[in-house]
């Protein structure tokens, strides 16, 4: 009976610094937590089956933690605030393009984004390398079918190629995208299709801030 005292004493021992370190080294993972700046590419958010609620969830999970910029509430008349979206970027971590695929790319709301904020992170441009190890993910939306872009079509990815290649020249760190098949009010699981979206989504912010704090505390 002593013998197998003195063996779980000695367990302990050897066991407990290590449970200590395991902790600590997580809670350096994981703290603080990452901004996560959201730009609203739906020109008509309020009639959207499915990008509404994505944001909603993303908002209500994330809270202080994220900034969500509704273009077409900010810039109606299309005419950018290009400074006022540069100083939302500056201390975003992620950056997260959350719109419906139109015509096989953005919509042009936030194309026009796009061609005026990015301008400047541009190489040799006054804001040239900005945009360095901010994580760029596209959340989108799609109409057509799981089949359509499935070969011998094209597939989602390629589409994005350029929008992949611009952020990726200015300096960001482009993640695999998130897309939903379907979204369009004739199917009868819209609803599920949104939040099997945002789980995904989330489980993709969630893995690249693990990435971003293991870079900044070791």
């Amino acid at each position: 009976m002593r013998s197998l005292k003195n063996i779980s004493f000695l367990l302990f021992l050897v066991g407990f610094p290590l449970m200590l370190f395991s902790q600590s080294k997580t809670y350096k993972v994981f703290s603080p937590a990452s901004k996560i700046l959201v730009i609203s590419g739906h020109p008509h958010l309020e009639n959207s089956n499915v990008n509404k609620v994505i944001l909603k969830k993303l908002e209500k999970h994330f809270g202080e933690q994220i900034s969500i910029r509704r273009l077409d509430k900010l810039y109606p008349d299309y005419q950018i605030n290009i400074k006022a979206e540069q100083e939302a970027i500056k201390n975003a971590d992620f950056i997260v393009l959350q719109f419906p695929f139109y015509w096989y790319s953005t919509p042009a709301l936030l194309k026009k984004w796009i061609d005026d904020v990015l301008y400047d992170y541009f190489p040799g441009n006054n804001l040239s390398g900005r945009f360095k190890d901010k994580v760029v993910i596209a959340s989108i939306t799609i109409g057509g079918s799981k089949e359509r872009y499935t070969p011998p079509h094209k597939t989602v990815e390629t589409y994005l190629i350029p929008l992949q290649e611009t952020f990726e020249i200015i300096g960001a760190e482009w993640e695999l995208p998130v897309y939903s098949f379907d979204a369009v009010l004739s199917n009868k699981n819209l609803s599920k299709t949104a939040l099997q979206h945002f789980l995904e989504l989330e489980k993709r912010i969630n893995k690249n801030n693990v990435i971003l704090h293991e870079r900044r505390c070791w």
